[in-house]
């Protein structure tokens, strides 16, 4: 009797977790436009997919680290300065996830 009720129950488990699987790995188009192998497999990732940036846009990170150490002692912004242009300096792009 327990050995059928665990079957029973592992079986149940079995297709709801299969029927989840199945159902991230498809989506529908509601658009009029046919999806080309590229978008249809950015769609199957999910909403949480993020796009990588094709750049470092290191004007924008200097901008801002100089609003927010605009308050701080000179001696103290100039070492913020050094370490930041550092490590902009060994930065790479990152790589495309696509």
């Amino acid at each position: 009797m327990v050995a059928e009720r665990h079957q029973k129950k592992f079986q149940q488990l079995v297709q709801k977790n299969c029927s989840k699987d199945i159902q991230k790995k498809w989506f529908i188009n509601v658009s009029k436009r046919k999806l080309n192998d590229n978008e249809t497999s950015l769609q199957r990732k999910g909403l949480n997919y993020v796009c990588t940036p094709t750049g470092i846009t290191k004007k924008e990170m200097l901008a801002s680290v100089e609003q927010g150490i605009k308050d701080l002692p000179s001696e103290t912004k100039n070492e913020v300065r050094i370490n930041i242009y550092s490590i902009l300096k060994l930065a790479q792009p990152p790589t495309n996830r696509i």
